[in-house]
């Protein structure tokens, strides 16, 4: 029995080991490699099915991983609430700006302060959404959620972007699906 380097996280395991005690990667040189590939399918099923679109921590939280489709739907369901809030924002700003009895420079500071205060907190909460789902789906690869900061650069983030909406996540069980 040897010590090799895991190909994932490069800790010292055992070379008889089915996969890293640190970071859950399959070793491909270990003779019971054939075994897992029946239980990778459970461990993917469970993965997808671990995350439930009705609770605050798919939302919020941004432990464990999510997989392609959830991700995807995610991201719609934040755009178009998004959309919804600031239609209805605009809404609320028009029907202020009709009713206004100040000077024309007096309505519009006062529409334009009521819209920051309304669309802030919608903005923030979208942003900080959209970054929790990119974090889960990061960790689907087996990243750092610290990658989501890629997604701001602006070429880089359209190439990750892609990534996370195009690609399959790993289905074997990684250090992210305990959490």
């Amino acid at each position: 029995m040897a010590l090799i380097n895991c190909l994932e996280c490069n800790s010292k395991i055992s070379d008889q080991a089915v996969s890293c005690p640190q970071c859950g990667m399959p070793h491909k040189k270990n003779k019971h490699i054939t075994n897992l590939s029946s239980s990778i399918e459970n461990i993917g099923t469970a993965v997808v099915s671990s995350q439930n679109y009705f609770t605050k921590s798919f939302w919020l939280s941004s432990k464990g991983r999510i997989s392609r489709g959830q991700y995807i739907f995610g991201f719609i369901v934040i755009f178009i609430i998004f959309i919804l809030s600031i239609v209805f924002i605009n809404y609320l700003s028009n029907m202020m700006g009709r009713d206004c009895r100040g000077s024309y420079n007096q309505c519009m500071n006062s529409i334009i302060a009521t819209n920051l205060v309304l669309k802030a907190p919608v903005i923030f909460i979208v942003i900080y959404s959209l970054a929790v789902l990119s974090i889960k789906r990061f960790h689907d690869f087996c990243k750092s959620g610290y990658n989501v900061f890629l997604l701001a650069i602006p070429i880089v983030g359209f190439y990750y972007l892609w990534v996370l909406l195009s690609t399959t996540g790993n289905d074997y069980k990684n250090m992210y699906d305990n959490h």
